[in-house]
Protein backbone atom coordinates (compact mmCIF):
# COMPACT_ATOMS: atom_id res chain seq x y z
CA UNK A 1 0.00 0.00 0.00
CA UNK A 2 2.77 2.43 0.94
CA UNK A 3 4.58 1.72 -2.35
CA UNK A 4 1.41 2.43 -4.33
CA UNK A 5 0.90 5.77 -2.59
CA UNK A 6 4.53 6.72 -3.21
CA UNK A 7 4.15 6.00 -6.93
CA UNK A 8 0.90 7.98 -7.06
CA UNK A 9 2.40 10.97 -5.26
CA UNK A 10 5.46 11.03 -7.53
CA UNK A 11 3.28 11.21 -10.63
CA UNK A 12 1.03 13.94 -9.31
CA UNK A 13 1.72 17.65 -9.91
CA UNK A 14 2.52 19.48 -6.67
CA UNK A 15 -0.23 22.02 -7.31
CA UNK A 16 -2.91 19.35 -7.77
CA UNK A 17 -5.25 19.42 -4.78
CA UNK A 18 -8.87 18.42 -4.43
CA UNK A 19 -12.11 19.64 -2.87
CA UNK A 20 -13.61 16.16 -2.61
CA UNK A 21 -11.71 13.06 -1.52
CA UNK A 22 -13.27 9.58 -1.80
CA UNK A 23 -11.29 6.59 -0.54
CA UNK A 24 -12.43 2.96 -0.52
CA UNK A 25 -10.92 0.30 1.80
CA UNK A 26 -9.70 3.15 4.00
CA UNK A 27 -8.67 0.76 6.80
CA UNK A 28 -5.79 -0.41 4.61
CA UNK A 29 -4.09 2.99 4.63
CA UNK A 30 -5.36 4.58 7.87
CA UNK A 31 -1.98 5.14 9.51
CA UNK A 32 1.33 6.98 9.30
CA UNK A 33 2.51 8.50 6.04
CA UNK A 34 -0.70 7.51 4.27
CA UNK A 35 -2.71 9.95 6.38
CA UNK A 36 -0.16 12.68 5.67
CA UNK A 37 -0.64 12.06 1.94
CA UNK A 38 -4.44 12.26 2.21
CA UNK A 39 -4.14 15.56 4.06
CA UNK A 40 -1.80 16.82 1.34
CA UNK A 41 -4.47 16.14 -1.29
CA UNK A 42 -6.98 18.47 0.38
CA UNK A 43 -4.73 21.01 2.11
CA UNK A 44 -5.71 23.91 -0.16
CA UNK A 45 -9.46 23.25 -0.10
CA UNK A 46 -11.47 25.76 1.92
CA UNK A 47 -14.16 23.21 2.83
CA UNK A 48 -13.00 19.73 1.78
CA UNK A 49 -15.55 16.95 1.57
CA UNK A 50 -14.35 13.52 2.66
CA UNK A 51 -16.04 10.19 1.93
CA UNK A 52 -14.24 7.18 3.38
CA UNK A 53 -15.48 3.62 3.01
CA UNK A 54 -13.97 0.67 4.82
CA UNK A 55 -14.29 -2.14 7.33
CA UNK A 56 -11.83 -1.54 10.18
CA UNK A 57 -13.47 -4.21 12.35
CA UNK A 58 -13.54 -7.29 10.12
CA UNK A 59 -11.23 -6.78 7.11
CA UNK A 60 -7.83 -5.69 8.41
CA UNK A 61 -5.66 -7.78 6.09
CA UNK A 62 -2.40 -5.97 5.45
CA UNK A 63 -0.80 -4.84 8.71
CA UNK A 64 -1.61 -4.09 12.34
CA UNK A 65 -4.68 -1.91 11.88
CA UNK A 66 -6.22 -2.33 15.30
CA UNK A 67 -6.46 1.44 15.76
CA UNK A 68 -7.35 2.42 12.20
CA UNK A 69 -10.78 3.82 13.11
CA UNK A 70 -9.33 5.89 15.97
CA UNK A 71 -6.48 7.09 13.74
CA UNK A 72 -8.99 8.37 11.19
CA UNK A 73 -11.10 10.19 13.75
CA UNK A 74 -8.05 11.77 15.36
CA UNK A 75 -6.71 12.99 12.04
CA UNK A 76 -10.11 14.04 10.65
CA UNK A 77 -12.17 14.89 13.76
CA UNK A 78 -15.21 16.11 11.81
CA UNK A 79 -15.82 12.71 10.23
CA UNK A 80 -19.23 11.24 11.10
CA UNK A 81 -19.16 7.41 11.13
CA UNK A 82 -22.06 5.46 9.62
CA UNK A 83 -22.59 1.71 9.84
CA UNK A 84 -23.66 -0.17 6.72
CA UNK A 85 -26.35 -2.54 7.94
CA UNK A 86 -27.57 -3.60 4.48
CA UNK A 87 -25.72 -6.39 2.71
CA UNK A 88 -25.73 -5.43 -0.96
CA UNK A 89 -23.72 -8.36 -2.36
CA UNK A 90 -24.44 -11.75 -0.80
CA UNK A 91 -27.51 -13.96 -0.57
CA UNK A 92 -29.05 -14.10 2.94
CA UNK A 93 -27.82 -17.68 3.38
CA UNK A 94 -24.28 -16.34 3.71
CA UNK A 95 -25.11 -14.93 7.15
CA UNK A 96 -25.22 -18.39 8.76
CA UNK A 97 -22.02 -19.36 6.96
CA UNK A 98 -20.19 -16.28 8.24
CA UNK A 99 -21.42 -16.84 11.78
CA UNK A 100 -20.50 -20.52 11.71
CA UNK A 101 -17.01 -20.19 10.23
CA UNK A 102 -15.89 -16.73 11.37
CA UNK A 103 -17.95 -16.28 14.53
CA UNK A 104 -18.97 -12.79 13.33
CA UNK A 105 -22.54 -12.21 14.47
CA UNK A 106 -25.13 -9.53 13.85
CA UNK A 107 -23.33 -7.88 10.92
CA UNK A 108 -26.43 -7.20 8.83
CA UNK A 109 -30.03 -6.18 9.38
CA UNK A 110 -31.16 -6.78 5.80
CA UNK A 111 -30.05 -8.27 2.50
CA UNK A 112 -30.69 -6.69 -0.88
CA UNK A 113 -30.80 -10.06 -2.68
CA UNK A 114 -33.49 -12.68 -2.00
CA UNK A 115 -32.86 -16.18 -0.72
CA UNK A 116 -32.03 -18.76 -3.39
CA UNK A 117 -31.42 -22.08 -1.68
CA UNK A 118 -28.11 -23.77 -0.76
CA UNK A 119 -25.03 -21.60 -1.38
CA UNK A 120 -22.19 -23.82 -0.10
CA UNK A 121 -20.46 -27.04 -1.05
CA UNK A 122 -17.09 -28.56 -0.27
CA UNK A 123 -14.66 -31.22 -1.44
CA UNK A 124 -11.72 -32.81 0.34
CA UNK A 125 -8.42 -34.45 -0.56
CA UNK A 126 -6.07 -36.69 1.41
CA UNK A 127 -2.83 -35.71 -0.34
CA UNK A 128 -1.57 -33.15 -2.86
CA UNK A 129 -2.02 -35.50 -5.81
CA UNK A 130 -5.78 -35.48 -5.19
CA UNK A 131 -6.15 -31.70 -4.87
CA UNK A 132 -6.22 -30.67 -8.54
CA UNK A 133 -8.63 -33.47 -9.60
CA UNK A 134 -10.99 -32.40 -6.80
CA UNK A 135 -10.73 -28.78 -7.89
CA UNK A 136 -11.41 -29.73 -11.50
CA UNK A 137 -14.50 -31.66 -10.49
CA UNK A 138 -15.77 -28.73 -8.45
CA UNK A 139 -15.09 -26.28 -11.31
CA UNK A 140 -16.85 -28.49 -13.86
CA UNK A 141 -19.88 -28.54 -11.56
CA UNK A 142 -19.81 -24.74 -11.24
CA UNK A 143 -19.50 -24.35 -15.02
CA UNK A 144 -22.85 -26.08 -15.40
CA UNK A 145 -24.50 -23.13 -13.63
CA UNK A 146 -22.14 -20.20 -14.24
CA UNK A 147 -20.12 -18.70 -17.07
CA UNK A 148 -16.31 -18.92 -16.75
CA UNK A 149 -16.08 -15.16 -16.12
CA UNK A 150 -18.47 -15.51 -13.17
CA UNK A 151 -16.13 -17.88 -11.30
CA UNK A 152 -13.10 -16.99 -9.17
CA UNK A 153 -10.61 -19.36 -7.52
CA UNK A 154 -9.07 -17.88 -4.36
CA UNK A 155 -6.09 -18.96 -2.27
CA UNK A 156 -5.02 -17.73 1.16
CA UNK A 157 -1.50 -16.77 0.07
CA UNK A 158 -0.87 -18.52 -3.26
CA UNK A 159 -2.87 -18.84 -6.46
CA UNK A 160 -3.17 -21.98 -8.59
CA UNK A 161 -1.45 -21.63 -11.96
CA UNK A 162 -3.57 -22.43 -15.01
CA UNK A 163 -1.02 -24.99 -16.19
CA UNK A 164 -1.90 -27.10 -13.15
CA UNK A 165 -5.24 -27.99 -14.73
CA UNK A 166 -6.17 -30.18 -17.64
CA UNK A 167 -5.88 -28.65 -21.10
CA UNK A 168 -9.63 -28.22 -21.42
CA UNK A 169 -9.79 -26.16 -18.22
CA UNK A 170 -6.45 -24.35 -18.49
CA UNK A 171 -7.61 -22.36 -21.50
CA UNK A 172 -10.51 -20.98 -19.46
CA UNK A 173 -8.28 -19.27 -16.86
CA UNK A 174 -6.82 -15.87 -16.13
CA UNK A 175 -4.04 -15.80 -13.55
CA UNK A 176 -3.36 -13.60 -10.53
CA UNK A 177 -2.19 -10.38 -12.22
CA UNK A 178 -4.74 -10.50 -15.02
CA UNK A 179 -7.67 -9.04 -13.08
CA UNK A 180 -9.84 -7.25 -15.64
CA UNK A 181 -13.20 -5.54 -15.38
CA UNK A 182 -14.90 -7.63 -18.07
CA UNK A 183 -13.86 -11.17 -17.21
CA UNK A 184 -14.60 -13.90 -19.74
CA UNK A 185 -12.52 -16.61 -18.07
CA UNK A 186 -12.14 -18.13 -14.62
CA UNK A 187 -9.81 -16.02 -12.48
CA UNK A 188 -7.23 -17.64 -10.16
CA UNK A 189 -5.81 -15.22 -7.60
CA UNK A 190 -5.39 -14.60 -3.85
CA UNK A 191 -7.92 -13.29 -1.36
CA UNK A 192 -5.96 -10.08 -0.82
CA UNK A 193 -5.74 -9.29 -4.53
CA UNK A 194 -9.46 -9.87 -4.99
CA UNK A 195 -10.48 -7.91 -1.89
CA UNK A 196 -13.19 -5.39 -2.72
CA UNK A 197 -14.31 -7.32 -5.82
CA UNK A 198 -17.01 -9.95 -6.32
CA UNK A 199 -18.00 -12.98 -8.37
CA UNK A 200 -21.15 -15.04 -8.63
CA UNK A 201 -19.24 -18.18 -7.63
CA UNK A 202 -16.08 -18.47 -5.53
CA UNK A 203 -13.92 -21.54 -4.94
CA UNK A 204 -11.55 -21.32 -1.96
CA UNK A 205 -8.71 -23.84 -2.15
CA UNK A 206 -6.42 -25.03 0.66
CA UNK A 207 -9.18 -24.20 3.13
CA UNK A 208 -8.20 -25.01 6.71
CA UNK A 209 -9.53 -24.53 10.21
CA UNK A 210 -6.64 -22.25 11.23
CA UNK A 211 -7.21 -19.75 8.42
CA UNK A 212 -7.26 -16.16 9.68
CA UNK A 213 -10.91 -15.31 10.34
CA UNK A 214 -10.77 -11.85 8.75
CA UNK A 215 -9.12 -13.27 5.64
CA UNK A 216 -11.75 -16.03 5.53
CA UNK A 217 -14.52 -13.46 5.97
CA UNK A 218 -13.14 -11.41 3.07
CA UNK A 219 -12.97 -14.56 0.92
CA UNK A 220 -16.50 -15.72 1.73
CA UNK A 221 -18.06 -12.33 1.08
CA UNK A 222 -16.58 -12.11 -2.44
CA UNK A 223 -19.23 -14.66 -3.49
CA UNK A 224 -22.70 -13.54 -4.54
CA UNK A 225 -24.47 -16.86 -5.04
CA UNK A 226 -22.22 -19.89 -4.51
CA UNK A 227 -19.10 -20.83 -2.57
CA UNK A 228 -17.06 -24.03 -2.62
CA UNK A 229 -14.37 -24.97 -0.08
CA UNK A 230 -11.60 -27.41 -0.96
CA UNK A 231 -9.09 -28.57 1.64
CA UNK A 232 -7.47 -31.52 3.34
CA UNK A 233 -10.05 -34.02 4.53
CA UNK A 234 -9.26 -33.99 8.23
CA UNK A 235 -9.52 -30.20 8.53
CA UNK A 236 -12.23 -29.39 6.02
CA UNK A 237 -14.65 -32.07 7.17
CA UNK A 238 -14.21 -31.04 10.80
CA UNK A 239 -15.45 -27.54 10.00
CA UNK A 240 -17.68 -27.90 6.95
CA UNK A 241 -19.63 -30.93 8.14
CA UNK A 242 -21.06 -28.79 10.94
CA UNK A 243 -22.65 -26.55 8.33
CA UNK A 244 -23.57 -28.85 5.46
CA UNK A 245 -23.93 -32.63 5.18
CA UNK A 246 -21.86 -33.98 2.29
Amino acid sequence: VADSIEVLSQGMPVEMNFDVLIVDEIQDIASGDSMDFLEFLIETASAPKLRFFGDPEYQKLYFNQSGSRDSLLQRFPLLVPFHLWSNCRNRPEFENLIEGLCDFKGLYKRFRLPSAGPIMNYATYRNESEKIPQMEGALEALLRDFLPGEIVVLGEELFIERRSFSQSLAGRFYESDEIVVERTKILSTTVRKFKGLEAKAVLIHDFNASMDTELLYAAITRAIEKIVFIGRAEETMLVASKLLPR
